[in-house]
């Protein structure tokens, strides 16, 4: 998920790993997103965590409100 006017908005495919040059906001130490942080160390790029929130509905008004 991420706002409109995101550069990587509008794209039909999207890879992980070219998502890693912007921020990512995560959930918790267990979640999916949270655990894809080995992907990108195996992509040879840190993911740019922003911070984590507590459930997805935080994820989607932190998306809403641009951040």
């Amino acid at each position: 998920m991420m706002r409109p006017k995101h550069p990587l908005a509008g794209r039909e495919r999207l890879h992980f790993t070219d998502t890693l040059d912007f921020d990512h906001i995560g959930l918790h130490t267990a979640s999916s997103i949270y655990l894809r942080r080995l992907a990108a160390t195996e992509a040879g790029k840190p993911m740019r965590l922003l911070i984590n929130v507590p459930g997805f509905d935080a994820v989607c008004r932190m998306v809403q409100a641009g951040i």
